[in-house]
């Protein structure tokens, strides 16, 4: 497995379960986006971001706007 799919698989399996608020979602949501951006500083692991770029979406969540907003801001 990639580290990135390591550290999704994780946070699945540690965060999500223990997660009962709103607040609590989005402070997971933003921890795992920081670590996510860490990894995929790694060119290797960066390519799974051609297929879902994963990041914006967790951006979206966190923000609560639409993901497709977020993906063109950050094209842009």
């Amino acid at each position: 497995l990639f580290e990135f799919e390591k550290s999704i698989l994780k946070f699945i399996r540690t965060k999500i379960p223990k997660i009962n608020t709103k607040q609590e979602i989005i402070t997971a949501f933003n921890e795992l986006k920081i670590e996510l951006k860490e990894i995929t500083k790694d060119t290797y692991e960066n390519k799974v971001l051609d297929y879902f770029d994963i990041i914006s979406w967790l951006e979206s969540k966190i923000k609560g706007e639409a993901y497709l907003k977020v993906l063109k801001e950050r094209i842009t």
